[in-house]
């Protein structure tokens, strides 16, 4: 796994990073070999000095790892925040909706009490007051 410039929106998938990972610890397996075998003092600086290269490596994989992720964290954070920007006004209108309509559809005791007082108006004479007499309807 290369370095990507600072700018790069380059995504890193779990199969980059083990192989990046796998890749480092076969690295720093043959520094130590290199470092146990040679009794060289030239031998052993190499492999010191190979180590601390793999160990910059590594530090700047981890914080380009790290900014990568801040990045993500920030977009989900802004993304989530749009949602909810977007989602607050329906959840507003339903509420609204719901006030409006509270007492819809009537209960069972409601439409039996208006079904009774509309019984009561036919049958107290009120079919006048609706424009009908009281001998039309008996036919």
């Amino acid at each position: 796994m290369s370095t990507p410039p600072n700018d790069s929106q380059q995504s890193f998938t779990s199969q980059d990073i083990d192989a990046w990972v796998l890749t480092a610890q076969a690295r720093c397996a043959a520094l130590h070999m290199k470092a146990a075998t040679s009794y060289n003092s030239i031998k052993h600086h190499e492999a010191f000095a190979g180590m601390s290269a793999l160990l910059q490596q590594a530090l700047e994989k981890v914080h380009m790892l790290n900014t990568h992720i801040r990045k993500m964290m920030h977009t989900a954070c802004d993304r989530a925040t749009a949602v909810q920007r977007h989602v607050t006004p329906i959840t507003e209108e339903s509420r609204k909706w719901g006030e409006r309509r509270d007492g819809y559809p009537p209960s069972p005791e409601e439409i039996q009490k208006a079904e009774s007082r509309l019984l009561e108006m036919f049958r107290g004479g009120h079919r006048q007051d609706m424009g009908i007499s009281s001998t039309e309807g008996m036919a």
